[in-house]
């Protein structure tokens, strides 16, 4: 399971075509979100549309609670084969 990071997301979601192949050559079922990510990409959103979005990409992941990352690889900017 690899945790990605806001930066990670804010990059899909801007269709980086870098971050979105390496992120399905992982695969949807081996990707999650942590709950406080989750929380910094809401607070971002523009307007209630964008939030309604992002809900439903978000959705698409798994959601982690902070007591479950040691079982977890982490998917950030500094530690990602992207860069």
């Amino acid at each position: 399971m690899i945790l990605c990071d806001t930066n990670i997301l804010i990059e899909l979601f801007r269709d980086n075509r870098a971050v979105r192949d390496e992120l399905q050559k992982i695969g949807l079922d081996n990707l999650a979100v942590s709950v406080v990510t989750t929380a910094e990409i809401y607070y971002g959103a523009r307007d209630k549309t964008e939030l309604a979005k992002i809900k439903k990409r978000l959705s698409l992941l798994h959601t982690r609670h902070p007591t479950t990352y040691p079982r977890l690889r982490t998917f950030s900017a500094q530690h990602s084969p992207l860069s």
